[in-house]
């Protein structure tokens, strides 16, 4: 069973390219999905998180391997 704060790979998908710049239209485009789609992927992942906004969104869905320190160390 998904617990509230759990994230689909599809909704990690979409706010990792949110994380990098991207317009709903550019997510749309690349997940090859609408941008009705992605606005509801949007949606869901912020009551998810239990947020309003999009980039606390993408911080807190961050892995400590994301970043680059945290990269070096576990390599």
């Amino acid at each position: 069973m998904e617990t509230h704060y759990e994230l689909t790979e599809r909704e990690r998908s979409a706010i990792r390219l949110f994380a990098e710049g991207l317009t709903p239209e550019q997510v749309a485009e690349q997940m090859a999905i609408t941008t009705e789609q992605v606005e509801q992927i949007a949606m869901t992942v912020l009551h998810k998180l239990f947020t309003s906004s999009l980039l606390t969104a993408t911080q807190a869905t961050e892995t400590p391997a994301d970043t680059p320190t945290e990269a070096l160390v576990s390599a």
